[in-house]
């Protein structure tokens, strides 16, 4: 295994674009790009791409189904070597790109409609979902990212009666729960409910950065003690430079954590990153030649993604 990136994007919204989503999607990288690299090293790469629901564009079961015809469409034009995996055995098939899909908000699903909303995403291949995104939803808050406005200075954490069905539900499908975008007090009510599995798949570490997307080390912590898994993300909005990116991983070794954490780019949404972190060659090339040890190395780039996997999938 070279890399497993539990959180990236693919354009899959639908043609012609908005002159705005033009300019939010030019950094999406093509399937076949990704073939290229893991041919290049000779090993396997896995993706978690998200699945949009675009207000205006298309939305719905609809919305979901549209994307993944035209993400078919794609793998086929790579002659099979790209893969949707949605069980554990997926991960031993032959493939050069596995793709295991999650979904990036839920506030289109209908309060009525839970069960069998989930239902219809698991049977699409869905093994992932991120409730709350970058604005308050029907389960609950977001972290109140300053990009997007929404209602969350006062935090009321989860609508628990709704969010209580909803992840019953995800449970039983075996949907993992990806804690990214929630406000804190989101986190800390959902962590009060039992879950298949729980991730905070695109992150950075607020002893180290402390900004609203951040996590603290309770949440760390909290979520390691369940097995789930944390994903470090370059880019802008959660770490200044290189070094701080480096902090992060060692980070872990210092609270004593040697697993359950790993990579989540945000590749392909619209955001910077500090030279050298900015694509998975320049990536792959910075940290390898960094002072992190062989094993820090394998534990971020695929061993606490893949653990997770195998657990979750």
């Amino acid at each position: 295994m070279l890399i497993i990136d539990l959180h990236t994007h693919i354009n899959l919204l639908p043609n012609p674009l908005p002159t705005l989503l033009k300019i939010f999607c030019k950094q999406n990288l093509s399937l076949q790009s990704y073939v290229e690299i893991s041919k290049k090293h000779q090993k396997k790469i896995i993706l978690s791409p998200v699945i949009y629901n675009v207000l205006g564009i298309h939305q719905g079961i609809s919305g979901v189904k549209h994307q993944l015809k035209k993400l078919s469409k794609q793998i086929q034009a790579t002659d099979g070597r790209i893969k949707i995996l949605t069980s554990k055995s997926d991960l031993d098939s032959d493939f050069d790109v596995g793709l295991v899909l999650q979904l990036e908000s839920c506030r289109w699903i209908k309060e009525d409609k839970i069960q069998s909303t989930l239902e219809q995403l698991y049977e699409l291949g869905i093994r992932g979902v991120i409730p709350i995104h970058f604005i308050d939803n029907w389960l609950g808050h977001s972290c109140n990212y300053p990009y997007v406005p929404t209602n969350s200075s006062n935090d009321k954490g989860l609508q628990v009666k709704q969010a209580e069905q909803f992840f019953e539900h995800c449970k039983k499908l075996r949907l993992w729960i990806d804690l990214s975008h929630m406000s804190t007090n989101a986190i800390d009510a959902t962590f009060n409910f039992n879950h298949h599995s729980i991730c905070m798949t695109h992150t950075s570490i607020k002893d180290i950065n402390n900004t609203n997307r951040a996590i603290s080390r309770q949440h760390i912590e909290k979520i390691v003690s369940l097995n789930g898994f944390i994903g470090l993300s370059p880019t802008d909005r959660f770490v200044s430079s290189t070094d701080q990116f480096i902090k992060m991983i060692t980070y872990f070794n210092e609270i004593g954590i040697n697993s359950n954490y790993g990579f989540g780019s945000d590749y392909g949404a619209p955001i910077k990153t500090d030279s050298g972190l900015e694509n998975y060659k320049n990536l792959l090339a910075t940290l390898t030649h960094s002072d992190l040890n062989q094993k820090q190395q394998n534990e971020f780039f695929y061993k606490g993604a893949l653990e997770f996997l195998k657990n979750s999938l």
